[in-house]
């Protein structure tokens, strides 16, 4: 069965399914946490750096001598060529904030023999992640001219009982006070063209559409009627547009511009059936006009927000390769279905037909969300909103990047403004309780998660936050069940080891607390992560009576850089030293 899943595993990844290979890989380990080839292949599967780097160390430590590895790391900046200095964990997030990573469990070995297409994939896996690094490199370079982007973050780790798990910075980083200006696309080129136009001002509410740039197709003659027709259109005016519209086409039938803008003010006035029509007809009669199958995938769109479009916008930008609006529509499905790597080459193109594209900087950033990037997922929203504050949704990129660099208290305004007009998005509500944790107000954050798993109940993360939050009050029991459930489903997430074993100790169970934290020690990976391991399996030690590997402990403890351990637990390791 190993074998049989490998094989299905190798091949997915060889077609690029890269999220399937994951899938199969993740159940081998499983069943063989100790075979190197399984971690290896996962490195080329896995979509950060931060988790390449982590599987490649992991086949290292099972295999000393796999060349494979030893490149890979080399080709991260992790280690130089040919050496084989020791290597050193870099700081990351504090011990409860976590990205999810694959749950195995250890289990029989299973050998199975290294295929040498891994090289090929290995390294296609590294240069898929960086197809739009010199485009950000633009933004950063200009971002850091103008003084926008503060670099590098605290590491703090959670304090016990109810107190805040986070102190509040000293200052507070000012944002750029931003201008809406115009966002322009394409000056006139072939035909057909797009027109400038200014980003569209997406209110607390926001519309459910919001019109394109002007894209004239064809040469048309500016009638009155077509000129009144646009007007209106530019107001709103729905329904007077279509009146001119009909009025210019009487004379003009075959305008292919101004069918299309009527199908858009047909859409617009909330008549879905008829814009779909008028799309599908306008394609019968003009296959190669790219605007009638965009519009086509907005009606669909309208119809159910869960169609399929891909179709009809790739055949858009096969028909106009800068049809900037296809591919920022493109991008939003991609993002839908979780995929970055496609949706960031589209926002990229976006950003190389309009540089200060405010939306398609916005879903660039997002796809730095879903690889875990939120260094550079913050500068990039940051470049937006300082071209357009008004589009929403950036806001919530915003917010989830400061709470991911430890800048939760910072994160609480602009979490604000976007569950203003998004107040189901499940995820933001769990991003605003965790600003709620940080502040020391628990039972708030418990109602934010609470909150975020009724609008979506299979967002398992709510249910280790909450489990924090459960500790931090008291609720040992209820804190358990929710930590329980979260081992199981992120079992190589170190923190929910940790707070489990604390959970456990809270109940007078020291013993279960000893196992559980025993199990989780694999996954220490930070200095903050062994200052929490050593302080608490002291305490656990100390309670079964094992007074000499309390001590052990506690001295490892002190060895621990001071910036690493939560004010108060070296002078507490002293003191029992000391005592003992």
């Amino acid at each position: 069965m190993s074998n049989k899943l490998f094989q299905e595993a190798e091949k997915a990844l060889i077609a690029g399914d890269y999220k399937k290979g994951k899938k199969l890989l993740s159940r081998l380990i499983r069943e063989d946490r100790t075979n190197e080839t399984y971690w290896y292949y996962l490195s080329a599967a896995v979509e950060t750096k931060k988790e390449q780097i982590r599987c490649l160390r992991r086949v290292l430590e099972l295999s000393p001598d796999h060349e494979g590895a030893r490149r890979g790391l080399v080709f991260l900046g992790m280690i130089p060529p040919r050496d084989d200095a020791e290597f050193t964990s870099p700081p990351t997030s504090r011990i409860w904030r976590l990205t999810p990573k694959i749950h195995v469990k250890p289990k029989d070995e299973v050998q199975v023999k290294e295929k040498s297409i891994l090289e090929g994939l290995f390294t296609k896996s590294f240069i898929r992640n960086g197809i739009y690094i010199s485009l950000l490199m633009v933004f950063i370079i200009v971002g850091a001219s103008a003084g926008w982007f503060k670099w590098g973050k605290d590491y703090i780790l959670p304090s016990e009982g109810g107190a805040p798990l986070s102190e509040l910075f000293a200052t507070d980083t000012p944002t750029p006070t931003p201008t809406n200006t115009p966002t322009p696309t394409l000056t006139p080129t072939p035909t057909p063209t797009l027109t400038p136009t200014i980003t569209p001002i997406v209110t607390y509410s926001g519309p459910t559409f919001t019109p394109t740039p002007y894209y004239v197709g064809t040469p048309h003659p500016d009638s009155d009627a077509f000129i009144s027709g646009m007007d209106s259109f530019e107001n709103n005016k729905w329904r007077d547009a279509i009146t001119f519209f009909d009025l210019h086409l009487a004379s003009n039938p075959d305008d292919v511009d101004v069918i299309y803008y009527r199908g858009l003010a047909y859409l617009y006035n909330g008549n879905i059936s008829q814009a779909r029509t008028e799309f599908t007809e306008l394609i019968e009669f003009r296959s190669d006009f790219a605007p009638g199958y965009y519009g086509y995938a907005l009606a669909r769109l309208a119809k159910n927000p869960d169609n399929n479009v891909l179709a009809a916008l790739n055949d858009a930008i096969f028909y106009d390769e800068n049809y900037l609006e296809a591919y920022l529509k493109r991008a939003e499905l991609y993002i839908r279905n979780d995929d970055s790597d496609n949706a960031a080459q589209d926002a990229s193109k976006a950003l190389e037909l309009s540089p200060d594209h405010a939306i398609a900087m916005s879903l660039l950033a997002k796809t730095f969300i879903m690889k875990g990037q939120y260094q550079l997922a913050y500068e990039v929203i940051e470049l937006s909103l300082q071209i357009d504050p008004t589009y929403i949704p950036s806001y919530e990129i915003q917010g989830i990047s400061l709470v991911e660099l430890d800048r939760p208290l910072h994160a609480e305004r602009p979490l604000e403004i976007y569950l203003s007009g998004y107040p189901e998005d499940a995820n933001a509500q769990m991003y605003m309780g965790i600003v709620s944790q940080e502040k020391g107000d628990h039972q708030t954050a418990i109602e934010k998660f609470e909150l975020a798993k009724e609008l979506d109940e299979d967002l398992w993360k709510t249910r280790y936050y909450r489990g924090v939050s459960y500790l931090a009050l008291g609720a040992y029991l209820n804190a358990l069940d929710d930590l329980i459930l979260a081992n199981e489903i992120y079992g190589e997430w170190f923190a929910t080891y940790l707070n489990l074993s604390i959970g456990y100790y809270k109940i007078d169970d020291p013993a279960k607390a000893m196992e559980v934290i025993r199990d989780g020690k694999p996954f220490a990976e930070t200095d903050p992560d062994y200052a929490a391991l050593y302080y608490w399996r002291a305490k656990y030690s100390d309670a079964v009576g094992n007074t000499e590997y309390a001590i052990e402990n506690m001295q490892s403890l002190l060895e621990i850089l001071d910036r690493f351990v939560p004010e108060g637990w070296k002078e507490e390791a002293q003191e029992y030293i000391d005592s003992h």
